[in-house]
């Protein structure tokens, strides 16, 4: 007769050491698992982006689906105006586009980012003291908070790279539940960023098409050449993103150029001859396009007696 004590069957349920076990390993399990539901949304949403034949739109249309992968409560996409210095983002509202623009500067986070090329998680962007760690000129652009009646707390900004260059900046608005934007939120936004800045090349693209769709449009709907010199300005001006637009006609029978100008009291019009004497006189009789840096200089590699 054996009078030692039973042994515990180390597999049985009631196993103390089997529980700590279960106990230590459930919260990996499930923090795998949120990772695996994070990687099947972000493949979704990479997926959805390369293969959109609209990408302005597409990325708009895809918002609640960035507010699901990082459980916030706002991203913005912004893309960036090389010659204004300013960030933009593109959105549809009753059938209208609509833009967004901060410049690149610390006085916003994004305008920072898109600076900088840094990544930042702000625990508060009302905290002075938190921001000033990073800058001491970065601030918090309020405005939008005050016209929305909303506070920014949490913010995850992330630099859209393309080749290498700077295309946008992703911007994530205030973690859901937690107080902070984890590792692995910033994980999927880097994740995300070199396909998003693909995409921003994309929708550069196609605001080019569209303004020169609008050109095109504008042109064969003229149908006099008074409308072609007057309302044919407003669309180059989208086009080409400039000042001032000026087309002048011929006038063949006194070999000049004129055109017709908009002034606060009707209409004006400026004549100049053919020849060297002015820019677009040149150009008529040397039929070639000329690009002038600036005007102060005097172009005799292209004509001799341009002044």
């Amino acid at each position: 007769m054996n009078d030692s004590p039973p042994q515990r069957n180390p597999k049985a349920p009631g196993n103390p050491a089997q529980k700590r076990a279960v106990r230590q390993t459930a919260p990996q399990t499930q923090a795998a698992g949120r990772e695996r539901r994070s990687a099947d949304k972000l493949r979704t949403l990479v997926n959805k982006i390369l293969s959109s034949n609209s990408i302005t739109r597409t990325l708009f249309e895809l918002i609640g689906e960035f507010r699901e992968l990082f459980d916030a409560d706002k991203v913005t996409v912004f893309a960036i105006d090389r010659p204004k210095r300013q960030l933009f983002s593109r959105n549809f509202k009753d059938n209208q586009v609509e833009e967004i623009r901060v410049d690149i500067s610390p006085k916003s986070l994004a305008g920072f980012v898109a600076a900088s090329g840094r990544t930042l998680n702000i625990l508060n962007a009302y905290d002075g003291k938190e921001l000033n760690r990073i800058h001491p000129e970065l601030t918090l652009e309020k405005s939008f908070d005050e016209k929305l009646g909303y506070k920014t707390k949490s913010v995850l900004v992330v630099a859209l790279p393309h080749n290498r260059k700077m295309m946008g900046v992703l911007q994530v608005i205030n973690k859901r539940g937690k107080p902070h934007f984890t590792d692995q939120d910033v994980r999927l936004a880097k994740e995300l960023a070199s396909t998003l800045g693909h995409a921003i090349v994309k929708m550069q693209t196609e605001i080019i098409d569209e303004k020169i769709q609008a050109t095109s449009h504008a042109i064969h709907s003229a149908g006099t050449l008074d409308e072609i010199l007057m309302e044919l300005k407003m669309p180059i001006l989208q086009l080409f993103d400039c000042r001032l637009a000026v087309i002048y006609a011929l006038d063949p029978a006194k070999k000049e150029l004129f055109a017709k100008l908009k002034t606060g009291g009707g209409e004006s019009e400026v004549r100049c001859a053919l020849g060297p004497a002015t820019l677009p006189g040149c150009v008529a009789i040397e039929k070639r396009i000329l690009n002038v840096k600036t005007c102060m200089t005097r172009w005799s590699w292209w004509n001799t007696t341009l002044r």
